[in-house]
């Protein structure tokens, strides 16, 4: 398989990177493209089509919707990415949806964690259906 495979459907992750800095404070949504690092505090919803990382002066409380999210500061709430990795001094509270896990050594998780996979839809029998004459 080559860099540029015409089967592959997964989207590059953005080469770009928004930064909110420490001493910096936003509440409310931040959706956006490209990967988001946060050094600052974030309170509300956070969706990004890339890479979140949290760095080790940063803390998120609310939600997080990425492709990865990294995690050296701290982050209190949900999380949902096909990629979470608390490195060590990391510190996640909450609830996570989630395919790979990686917590290194001296890294906190508390919550709870679901495992992200291909829900099975359930077949429900048919109803039968009454038909009368008018």
């Amino acid at each position: 398989m080559g860099i540029f495979d015409k089967n592959d459907t997964r989207k590059p992750l953005a080469k770009e990177t928004t930064v909110v800095s420490q001493n910096t404070k936003i509440v409310g949504e931040i959706s956006l493209e490209s990967n988001l690092h946060v050094d600052g505090d974030v309170e509300g919803t956070i969706q990004s089509s890339s890479v979140v990382s949290v760095g080790k002066s940063g803390q998120v409380k609310g939600e997080i919707y990425a492709q990865k999210v990294l995690v050296s500061g701290r982050v209190n709430g949900k999380i949902d990415a096909k990629e979470i990795e608390i490195v060590t001094g990391g510190r996640v509270v909450g609830e996570i949806y989630v395919d790979n896990l990686v917590i290194q050594s001296m890294g906190v998780f508390s919550g709870v964690s679901h495992q992200k996979e291909k829900e099975e839809v359930e077949v429900q029998e048919p109803s039968q259906i009454e038909l009368k004459d008018s």
